[in-house]
């Protein structure tokens, strides 16, 4: 049974799950509440998306989506259900909905003292096996640091700036830089 991806709103009987499972799979200073989500929503910022496996909730993705680009803002699955191929099965559906937009991700730089180093370096592996290259950019915001990787089309940092620096979210101020020497 494929991966079902349905709009989460204000009426969505898992919105308290979504919420934990966003909780439990990303650091505080990452998390955004549902609430906030469908606030952004609502203002048409964002996409929320509740995945499902024959009505099963599984986890969720959040993008944000310009006339030229996809940013894949959140991904996630509840524990039960990772390492399952649901990721990658995911990202092969937001590259058939998306297919003339440059998809763009950011994830957490690695590095040798954090805590979760490991968790970055795997997500940075994941995100390669479905097509991601690096950009050679990183971004800065809420005090971490992050890689940006792409697919679908050449990178560009302005059309990405463009696309990300409007984002209404408190305290969101992304700096960006170079991670080429």
């Amino acid at each position: 049974m494929p991966l079902e991806f349905l709009r989460v709103d204000h009426a969505s009987s898992d919105q308290k799950q979504i919420d934990r499972i966003m909780k439990e799979q990303f650091p505080s200073e990452e998390y955004l509440s549902i609430d906030e989500q469908l606030a952004l929503q609502d203002q048409g910022e964002i996409e929320v998306w509740g995945l499902y496996e024959e009505k099963t909730l599984v986890g969720l993705t959040t993008l944000r989506t310009t006339s030229d680009v996809a940013y894949l803002f959140f991904l996630a699955f509840d524990h039960p259900y990772q390492g399952k191929g649901y990721g990658k099965e995911a990202m092969k559906e937001i590259q058939e909905r998306y297919p003339e937009k440059l998809i763009a991700v950011d994830f957490e730089l690695a590095d040798q003292n954090a805590k979760n180093n490991e968790q970055r370096q795997r997500r940075k592996r994941f995100y390669a096996a479905c097509g991601f290259t690096e950009t050679g950019w990183g971004l800065s915001y809420l005090g971490v640091n992050y890689e940006i990787a792409a697919m679908n089309k050449p990178f560009d940092i302005a059309r990405f700036k463009a696309m990300l620096n409007p984002l209404p979210i408190e305290g969101f101020h992304p700096r960006y830089f170079s991670l080429r020497p």
